[in-house]
């Protein structure tokens, strides 16, 4: 309550003709002047002094209810609330509480609020301002009162109270007025109320309060309203002479004014202002400056600012990719344009930047050559789906013919293509070439079947291409050829050079090569001569491998047909080149020698094959020759130095009993008959049964009698028992016959009786090693591994025999093929061992490695991957087959530059399983190293070279993401991620599921980066 209120009251109390004064006692004029006394202290603001008056006068009254202890309670509380005491706000809280009846509570909460205001507590300060009747005010006072009620709900955010109390003052001319056109103008700015606001606002241009703040507000209000011209007019001469807070903002306004006026000239200094002074700034800022570099033709600051708007799919997103790939194709980034426009065509926010850029998309993929999982063809198909009424139909149709006539994603584009009912013949054409490339695909992965099926539908397209119809005609041939069907084969290669657009092609001359071949496995040596002499004509005997070989094939022709003087003059052609087994043409040379009684050259050529080619598979043969010639020389000793070398080098040879029994001959021929007889019980003990062992027994006898002592021959064959029992052997010879007879006419099922007959009544008969192994042939034919295998089993337990080789080949395959691997494994080293064919050998060195692989045995794997790259001439699928597993082992054992040394060997080739696997992992091995050029390098290598593996196309998809997330690079990272989400078709193999993982981690990596600056 006003001051001058009180005073009015004191003195009409303290008049001295007043009755109720007349009538009182001494005592209480005493207090009423300690009253007066207070209250001049009071008035003086003497506040700490006036306040212990009045509590001695309350103090005296205490006992007496009288007006004039209420007065000095009230008094000694306000004068508290001026001192700021601590128990200013207890004492006036009491009064109230105490005095409801008296008038003086209203001016108690009136100091109450004003003490709660005083103290910054503007809740309360509130409360109490309810309990004010504004109406008894003077007009400063209600002034003040609206104020200071209004700013305590301001503070409390209760605009909507706080503008109504400003608004009763806002007009009416007090030292409030101008706060409360200031608070009341903020509030309507801040409810978006801007016309008032700006009224409001412009009321306090010259105010010396507000005149420094308010043309801020007054510049944002203009901006909100897009007054831009205005914004333009006022806002430079503000940023002059603005503090470093604001200039940025105040720089945005008048940027984006101009901007939105559409002049980026003028905008451009101002909007770069903006984002120097800015710390964090918006998407749609960042669009904006990528805009008007845009504009400005600076394509490459456009494209940072409309990368770093993000992949949030909106129509922002959508304008700023497909802006994005006009600065790419500007700047000549083709790649880059095409992931933009990908992205811009995923977003439909605005339908004709959908439709541009779905096409543009299409035809870049399409002049790239990039379509890993087939998207030119994809994208124009969706786009004639989706836009058929488009001005730009009858191109996408062009071009998607053109896509399929250029695709290398073959596997992709054959599935697209069969989805066709009504194939033009453009499109059949498409289709010819397509299946043709996918029959290739099939082939080079082994998948005969399938490539068969791709081939004769390139085939039934018939009257297009002519050069695709020769290529899939050789290409069957060569399937059927890998299948062994050789008859088939002959034709399709026949027909194939029958083909008018055959002779231009490269398999031409190499078909003839082919077709001899195929005679030669139907061991029909004329044709095949014929053949291999017309491949001879059309290379005109240039030295190559191939030449090589056709050279040894013509000997072996001439051999079998006895010519072994024409066979020895194409073996000698053959070793003259060098190359394709010149160990071998060195022994069918010599052996050809031999058989035309020539034996010293027989001699001369086995003995430069023995110096010159220490590792050839015919060493055991040559020195077993070597020896029978030596005999045929009469060179004995040299004959069993021999047939020594052969028993202490070659244990497990087939030539071993064959060296052994020689010997015997040797000695005997030398007139040593003792030495000649133990050899021979060692032949027919160590090879009971075995034909060596019955020439044993017919040698030691011719022995016995030319000593005179055929007694004690027929005492060692009666101690032989049945084996050598003449009456029970032609028994055993009988019965064995006829069981080997129905195996060899095919008659399976009789020869398994008549062979198990026999092996049940002759045990240890002579030929229980020959009726075990025919016995699984019979039961292998049918099915029967089991019982195939113990015979197999009983053949390899018995010391080395003609089947031994042949049984160890089966019994490994079968204990492969089931899973028992270390069973296999055991084989396979004892096949090495006992194997005469070098094709045997190297099935005994690729099965070790197979089994060693899959028990996890790398360093295994390491040792016998050596020794099978050190074969010579091996084929393309066994090597790619050992490298790749050399690889996957040295990466195992964490040997990562010996690993990527075995992927490089065959991560030329994708087309190929292991190829795409091997390029894949060494690009991931790269990354691992942090070599991050070169394992880009290698991914971009893949993705250009295509593959029809596409498991190892989207994980490459997956690494190329983790380099650019590495390189910082999120636009790229995000756009392979999506495309691999968007155009890989298998769901269940986890790939997609990583992919989408990976990129919801990306989108809150730009969500989380977004407002920052660049």
């Amino acid at each position: 309550m006003p001051r001058a209120v009180y005073i009015t009251l004191l003195l009409i109390i303290l008049l001295p003709g007043n009755y109720s004064f007349s009538q009182r006692p001494l005592s209480m004029l005493s207090i009423e002047e300690e009253y007066k006394n207070a209250y001049e202290l009071y008035d003086r603001e003497k506040y700490g002094a006036a306040q212990e008056e009045f509590m001695q006068v309350a103090e005296e009254l205490k006992d007496i209810d009288s007006e004039l202890k209420t007065r000095a309670e009230f008094y000694a509380a306000l004068c508290g609330a001026y001192l700021f005491n601590e128990d200013s706000e207890f004492l006036l809280l009491e009064f109230i509480k105490s005095n409801p009846e008296s008038m003086l509570t209203r001016d108690a909460s009136w100091e109450m609020a004003m003490l709660m205001y005083r103290l910054k507590k503007y809740s309360k300060a509130a409360e109490y301002f309810k309990d004010v009747d504004a109406g008894i005010l003077d007009s400063e006072d209600r002034a003040e009162y609206y104020f200071k009620k209004g700013y305590c709900s301001f503070v409390k955010r209760d605009y909507d109270q706080a503008g109504l109390d400003f608004y009763e003052i806002k007009d009416i001319q007090s030292d409030y007025t101008g706060p409360a056109i200031y608070y009341y103008s903020y509030i309507a700015y801040k409810q978006k109320n801007f016309q008032t606001a700006l009224q409001g606002f412009r009321r306090l241009e010259e105010d010396v309060n507000f005149k420094e703040i308010v043309p801020y507000y007054i510049l944002q209000i203009l901006y909100s309203q897009e007054e831009y011209e205005e914004v333009i007019k006022t806002g430079p001469a503000l940023l002059e002479k603005s503090i470093p807070g604001r200039s940025g903002e105040i720089a945005r306004f008048i940027g984006d004014s101009y901007y939105q006026l559409k002049n980026y000239r003028e905008a451009r200094p101002y909007l770069e202002t903006y984002v120097k002074k800015t710390k964090y700034i918006s998407r749609e800022d960042k669009f904006q400056m990528g805009f008007m570099y845009y504009y400005a033709e600076e394509y490459a600051e456009a494209i940072k600012y409309f990368e770093a708007v993000g992949g949030i799919k909106d129509l922002l997103g959508q304008n700023a990719h497909y802006l994005l790939a006009d600065c790419f194709i500007k700047t000549g980034n083709k790649q880059d344009a095409a992931i933009a426009f990908y992205a811009a065509s995923n977003m439909d926010f605005d339908k004709e930047i959908s439709e541009d850029a779905l096409f543009n998309y299409a035809k870049i993929t399409y002049e790239l050559n990039f379509s890993p999982f087939n998207e030119t063809v994809r994208a124009f198909q969706e786009f004639i789906d989706t836009y058929p009424y488009s001005k730009k139909i009858d191109d996408a149709y062009h071009y998607l013919v053109l896509a399929y006539f250029n695709t290398r994603n073959y596997k992709y584009a054959y599935e697209s293509l069969t989805k066709i009912q009504d194939k033009n013949s453009e499109i059949k054409e498409a289709y010819q070439r397509v299946a043709f490339f996918r029959g290739l695909e099939l082939y080079g992965d082994l998948q005969f079947g399938e490539a068969l099926d791709m081939f004769d539908i390139s085939l039934q397209q018939d009257g297009y291409d002519g050069e695709i119809r020769a290529r899939a005609l050789y290409w069957k041939a060569e399937t059927m050829y890998r299948q062994a069907d050789y008859s088939a084969a002959l034709e399709l290669y026949n027909e194939f050079l029958l083909e008018p657009a055959a002779y231009s092609r490269q398999e031409y001359n190499i078909a003839h090569y082919n077709v001899a071949y195929s005679y030669f496995n139907l061991k029909d040596y004329g044709r095949a001569a014929r053949w291999f002499r017309k491949y001879e004509a059309l290379i005109k005997g240039s030295g190559s491998i191939l030449m090589a070989d056709t050279y040894n094939r013509l000997g072996d022709c001439a051999f079998i047909s006895t010519d072994y003087p024409l066979a020895i003059k194409y073996y000698e052609k053959s070793i003259g080149i060098g190359s394709s087994f010149p160990d071998y043409a060195l022994f069918q040379k010599s052996f050809s020698y031999g058989l035309g009684r020539d034996y010293f050259r027989k001699i001369e050529g086995l003995t430069v094959l023995l110096n010159d080619y220490k590792k050839s598979a015919y060493r055991d043969d040559a020195l077993f020759e070597r020896g029978r010639s030596y005999v045929q020389v009469e060179k004995p000793e040299k004959a069993l130095d021999d047939f020594f070398s052969i028993l202490e080098l070659y244990e497990n040879s087939s030539y071993y009993s064959k060296a052994l029994l020689s010997i015997g001959l040797v000695y005997y021929n030398k007139g040593d008959n003792e030495k000649a007889i133990e050899t021979y019980k060692r032949v027919v003990s160590e090879f009971q049964g075995s034909p060596e062992s019955r020439s044993a027994l017919t040698g030691m006898k011719t022995v016995y009698v030319d000593m005179n002592n055929v007694d004690a021959y027929f005492e060692y064959v009666h101690s032989l028992g049945s084996f050598a029992n003449l009456r029970l052997s032609e028994m055993d010879s009988l019965t064995y016959q006829s069981g080997e007879n129905l195996y060899m006419a095919g008659e399976c099922e009789r020869a398994v009786k008549v062979l198990s007959d026999y092996l049940d009544k002759f045990p240890e008969g002579s030929f229980v090693v020959n009726a075990s192994f025919y016995r699984a042939e019979c039961y292998s034919r049918t099915g029967k591994n089991k019982e195939a295998l113990e015979d197999y089993k009983f053949v390899t337990g018995r010391p080395k025999n003609v089947f031994t080789e042949a049984s160890l080949l089966v019994v490994s395959a079968i204990n492969f093929s089931e899973g028992n691997y270390y069973d296999a494994l055991e084989n396979y080293i004892y096949l090495e061992h006992v194997a005469d064919m070098a094709g045997n050998k190297l099935t005994a060195l690729t099965g070790q490695i197979r089994c060693l692989y899959l028990l996890g045995d790398y360093a295994g794997v390491v040792s016998v991957g050596k020794r099978i790259l050190n074969v010579e001439e091996l084929n393309e699928e066994i090597v790619r087959e050992v490298y790749f597993k050399l690889g996957r082992s040295y990466d195992a054992l964490g040997s990562l530059d010996k690993a990527a040394e075995q992927y490089r060997e065959i991560a030329g080739n994708i087309k190929n399983a292991e190829g795409a696997e091997a390029k894949y992992r060494l690009a991931k091995i790269l990354f691992k190293q942090d070599r991050l050029e070169d394992a880009q390098k290698e991914v971009s290598e893949f993705i250009d070279m295509n593959t029809p593996h596409q498991k190892w196309m989207a994980r490459i998809f997956i690494l190329s993401s983790d380099i650019s997330l590495r390189n910082k690079d999120l636009f790229q990272a995000r756009y392979t991620l999506q495309s691999l989400i968007d155009y890989y078709d298998i769901e269940d193999d986890g790939i997609k599921q990583e992919a989408r993982d990976k990129l919801e981690q990306i989108l809150e990596m730009e969500k989380e980066g977004e407002p920052e600056n660049r």
